[in-house]
């Protein structure tokens, strides 16, 4: 019975340490006509999993992609929200794709004005996590990315619509 314990210890070790910190990274850019605001996550697969599993009350695998994807849309709405003049922008054209040790969201949100700023609040994984780190990377027109860090104390930030680089 000793043993069992101990194998049972070391396993929870072994995943734990595999996976000490959970963190999320958004890009931004704009498409090429400057009217769309082009996003992309990428997260850790046991944090997609673990997420998608609890708001789907079973446990849930990558291979279900439809399920997770659906699950991680309606999770990522209501943590991601960007606004501009006081409105929320609506998140659309979601699609997934998993590759070795990252899970990634595509999708998009239509702008109002390119020559106005967006509100981004970014509250994903703090909720679960509240120790996560959530990196919003900006992609500028000049060439440059911008990188901000956003955790549990600081959770918003403001975003120059024509600073973005224009994609396509």
């Amino acid at each position: 019975m000793n043993r069992l314990w101990l194998l049972l210890l070391l396993w929870l070790a072994q995943t734990v340490a595999a996976h000490p910190y959970h963190t999320s990274t958004l890009e931004m850019s704009l498409d090429a006509d400057g009217h769309v605001l082009q996003l992309s996550l990428r997260m850790l697969p046991e944090d997609v999993e673990q997420i998608a599993s609890e708001r789907a009350g079973k446990p849930l695998t990558l291979r279900e992609e439809k399920q997770v994807l659906e699950h991680m849309r309606k999770y990522i709405t209501r943590y991601l929200q960007l606004r501009q003049h006081g409105q929320p922008l609506q998140l659309e054209g979601w699609s997934m794709e998993w590759v070795p040790q990252q899970v990634l969201f595509f999708f998009q949100a239509p702008i109002h004005h390119i020559d106005d700023r967006l509100t981004l609040t970014n509250r994903l994984l703090l909720d679960i996590h509240p120790d996560g780190l959530n990196i919003v990377v900006k992609l500028l027109d000049n060439g440059e990315r911008e990188s901000l860090l956003l955790n549990l104390r600081e959770t918003r930030l403001l975003v120059k619509v024509e600073q973005l680089r224009r994609e396509g």
